[in-house]
């Protein structure tokens, strides 16, 4: 017969392995994606990676050459810019959806996380598993 604690190893690690399996595939999913975006006038299409790195710069028409220079720069920064945060927004959804959305991970990424909070729950979470091994009164839960 297994104990309260085993148990919550069991349950913990089965957790963790789900949850390895979910990065996998999110990771081999954003190997693969790219990201296109293709400007208005049909000037200028740009392709990008799950990262944002420019993979390729296309001109479909032949618009670009009515166009001064400063323009055209202006609207390859643009095109570029748009088809980064695309590519940027479809990574952090699958990442989401791969991820529990408890996950401390997001805060962070927005920039709103509290880690001296963070430190202090999961001190907490030891020493309610562990009563005598840790307490939650010290930062570094060292007695």
């Amino acid at each position: 017969m297994s104990s309260p604690l085993e148990n919550q190893i069991q349950k913990a690690f089965a957790e963790l392995q789900e949850q390895h399996q979910a990065l996998a595939g999110f990771q081999q999913e954003a190997t693969a994606t790219r990201t296109t975006v293709t400007t208005k006038n049909r000037a200028i299409t740009v392709e990008v990676d799950a990262h944002g790195d420019l993979l390729e710069i296309k001109f479909p028409s032949k618009a670009y050459r009515a166009m001064a220079p400063a323009e055209l720069g202006a609207l390859l920064v643009a095109t570029i810019a748009d088809a980064r945060d695309q590519a940027r927004a479809k990574a952090a959804a699958s990442l989401r959806a791969a991820v529990p959305s408890s996950a401390p991970m997001f805060d962070a990424l927005d920039g709103a996380v509290d880690f001296d909070t963070m430190i202090q729950d999961a001190l907490r979470s030891v020493a309610e598993i562990f009563p005598q091994g840790a307490r939650s009164d010290t930062p570094t839960g060292e007695a």
